[in-house]
């Protein structure tokens, strides 16, 4: 909330706003009847108990006080997914993700899961296509794409410089982007071809890019890792020109979230999942909101589902709601349960 006065003040307040969003409001209910709500307005969190919290929620920014967001949380298993390697599909509704040598795919409206197969070691930079048809992923040589249901994997190139990528993604005009480890910005046709470079690192001045997320107009925002104490800055990427949009910043990851916001993480001081304005370009940090404390990496669907990764650590004194889910068809039932963690 932009006016203070509106602001909640603690962690308590939230939880009384939240049950009272849960309540049914209006007339009589059907109690037989699932209760509906919008994909906006709609939180999916996964979070992990050792070493992987992914926790998934939708993020609904919205700037006036009488709207409600109603929030609801589930916990997978520890061994799930690695902290690092894991990505949201476009469309919200599935969850890629390395652990034990393998990939999956995990669907979040029924909680099936599909077993892909053997990756390669040292997989990085889990991505989908913008059909949510397809995953993407970088191995210490080669840029591989296999689909999401199931099949043989397709090599799209060679990873230049270091042979590692640290993160990618497909735009929807068919071109896929990557940032490879203390190297450059790149980017490919998702049919397969020779990298090319987009935007170069300074030697001077900066070190590589550990993330890379699409803006409306064929733009891009980049997380760029400078030298001299361990920092980081959002830059603009416009063609071959690259703008800094807010420096010295303890960041990892940005993603661009419709219509006009920024999602970024904080590792080191107040770490956690922040939002942001984009507005014409520009990034005020004073209009900075904490979403998920703790979170360490990120990713976001372009219809409002969150993904983060939170340390067992920086889950405490905290209070979630777990649902149990029961499948009617195509729709589903909730109950939930407060717990503290």
């Amino acid at each position: 909330e932009r006016d203070p006065k509106l602001r909640l003040r603690d962690i308590g307040e939230a939880r009384v706003a939240l049950s009272r969003a849960r309540e049914p409001q209006g007339g009589p209910r059907d109690q037989g009847s699932p209760k509906k709500t919008s994909p906006r307005s709609f939180i999916l969190a996964v979070a992990a108990a050792l070493a992987l919290g992914a926790i998934s929620a939708t993020v609904a920014w919205n700037a006036r006080p009488q709207s409600t967001v109603p929030v609801r949380r589930f916990e997978l298993p520890a061994a799930m997914a690695d902290p690092w390697r894991f990505a949201l599909s476009p469309d919200g509704s599935r969850i890629a993700y390395v652990t034990n040598g393998h990939l999956y795919v995990r669907s979040l409206a029924t909680a099936a899961t599909a077993d892909l197969g053997i990756v390669p070691p040292l997989v990085e930079g889990v991505f989908w296509s913008p059909d949510n048809r397809q995953i993407g992923y970088g191995t210490e040589v080669s840029v591989r794409v296999v689909p999401a249901g199931g099949g043989p994997a397709f090599t799209i190139c060679k990873v230049p410089g270091a042979g590692r990528l640290t993160h990618g993604f497909w735009r929807d005009d068919g071109t896929i982007f990557f940032t490879v480890w203390r190297d450059n910005l790149y980017r490919v046709p998702a049919t397969g071809g020779t990298a090319s470079v987009i935007s170069a690192t300074d030697p001077k001045t900066e070190i590589d890019f550990h993330s890379v997320s699409p803006l409306p107009g064929g733009r891009l925002v980049v997380t760029t890792h400078t030298r001299g104490q361990d920092g980081a800055r959002m830059d603009l990427v416009d063609g071959g020109s690259r703008t800094p949009l807010a420096a010295d910043l303890d960041i990892d990851m940005v993603r661009f979230r419709p219509p006009d916001y920024l999602l970024f993480a904080r590792v080191r001081t107040n770490p956690g999942t922040w939002v942001v304005p984009f507005d014409n370009g520009k990034v005020d940090l004073t209009r900075a909101v904490l979403l998920e404390p703790g979170a360490w990496k990120l990713d976001a669907s372009l219809e409002g589902t969150m993904v983060s990764s939170v340390p067992a650590k920086e889950r405490r004194g905290l209070v979630w709601v777990s649902p149990t889910v029961t499948l009617t068809g195509a729709q589903t039932k909730t109950s939930s349960s407060v717990e503290s963690l």
